[in-house]
């Protein structure tokens, strides 16, 4: 028998799986219909390359690229990645992946680990070329800077508008409605606040006044003491308008306004529900109160733990003589149940990081406290994990 020997076949061609990224950050008739047309240029350019298989063109509209966490397409993409749907990634420009040096040298590291290319047309840059990084750090950089510098502009003018008495951010407050020009009492809702009013001036504390309301609040939740005591400090009861209640000491970044920058009251400027008189008496009984009540002990830990699990702050309390950290969800509305830390293995687990109080102070913007790790989240955006090793103990619900 003749044995003819057959040339052996060519390893079938295997296409690269390509998707692109896109995103505008403000949902204008200008930006989305440029913003439909990178979608086209996309996946035209894609269908039409022989050596490419089309994969999905991911679309974040009107979200600001200084962070990764309120972009639903952009997580969508990096849950693909690691799931293999693709290998290359094509987008216009750094600034349109993300103005976050930290995000974007974070996000291209893990897709390059994921053998993922991505490449940026504008900038005529791959993740894939060995000066690659280098490059997209100083971008970026320039980007976030930019970024902050529009934010500064942004924040001048809002600040000069109300220094001349105009605003223009409205919320619905409890008591009134906005009619789109002035705030418009809501009779049922103000009755509730006049009670509130009144029952504090009776001698009744904020709690017990929460418990006797049975109305919901604009949220729809139930009436809580912090809500009261809210109210009771509300100058929008009385007809002002209180402006800069909050500021952004940086870009995605609010805090509440302690005196660190002005505060602008336009008077009488509504209908109010409360009389000026009532209003000044209950802040003069608060103050009062405040000043025959124990001041409280604050340490390095005030003000900044967070509960992991619900986003809560952590109130210092005290249990079988030591001192803990727990979340409010339990101590208030019991609807937490996450663990509490002891003070203890709190400063334990923060002191081997940090060297003293002041350097922890100095450098940490706050901790999330979660059930099996905490997280030290840094004021230049950085953070820290460290596991927690200590016996699980949960607060009792409802103790």
């Amino acid at each position: 028998m003749k044995i003819i020997k057959l040339p052996l076949l060519k390893e079938e061609f295997k296409k690269r799986k390509v998707a692109a990224y896109t995103r505008v950050s403000v949902s204008s008739d200008s930006l989305l219909h440029s913003l439909a047309n990178q979608v086209s240029h996309y996946t035209e350019m894609i269908q039409k390359n022989p050596e490419w298989e089309f994969v999905q063109v991911y679309v974040d509209e009107g979200v600001t690229g200084t962070s990764t966490e309120s972009r639903e397409q952009f997580l969508k993409m990096m849950d693909d990645a690691r799931a293999g749907r693709f290998d290359l990634l094509l987008t216009k420009s750094v600034s349109r992946f993300a103005r976050n040096t930290v995000d974007l040298l974070e996000s291209c590291r893990e897709l390059k680990s994921l053998n993922v290319e991505v490449r940026f047309e504008k900038d005529r840059i791959s993740t894939f070329n060995s000066d690659g990084e280098l490059v997209l750090s100083l971008l970026a950089s320039y980007a976030q800077a930019e970024s902050e510098s529009i934010s500064q502009n942004v924040k001048w003018g809002k600040t000069k508008q109300m220094q001349d008495g105009v605003y223009h951010h409205f919320t619905r407050c409890y008591g009134y409605d906005w009619d789109g020009d002035i705030y418009e009492i809501v009779e049922e809702e103000a009755e509730v606040v006049r009670f509130i009013y009144k029952a504090y001036l009776d001698g009744m504390s904020p709690k017990k006044i929460s418990e006797l309301i049975t109305a919901k609040t604009v949220t729809g939740k139930n009436f809580t003491r912090g809500t009261v005591k809210d109210i009771l400090k509300n100058r929008i009861y009385i007809g002002d308008r209180v402006l800069q209640q909050f500021y952004s000491p940086r870009v995605r970044k609010c805090n509440r306004n302690y005196g660190e920058v002005p505060k602008y009251i336009l008077p009488e400027v509504h209908e109010p529900i409360i009389a000026r008189e009532m209003f000044d008496e209950v802040q003069n009984v608060m103050q009062q109160k405040a000043k025959d009540t124990p001041k409280k002990t604050f340490t390095c830990f005030s003000g900044r733990l967070k509960c992991g699990h619900c986003e809560r702050a952590l109130c210092r309390r005290t249990l079988h003589g030591k001192k803990i950290w727990k979340c409010q969800g339990n101590e208030i509305s019991k609807t937490c149940q996450a663990r509490y830390i002891t003070e203890e293995k709190l400063k334990e687990y923060t002191f081997s990081i940090f060297e003293d109080e002041n350097e922890f102070k100095m450098r940490v913007d706050h901790i999330k406290v979660y059930d099996d790790y905490l997280e030290y989240i840094f004021k230049d955006d950085t953070m820290k994990t460290i596991e927690r090793k200590e016996p699980k103990r949960r607060c009792r619900q409802g103790k």
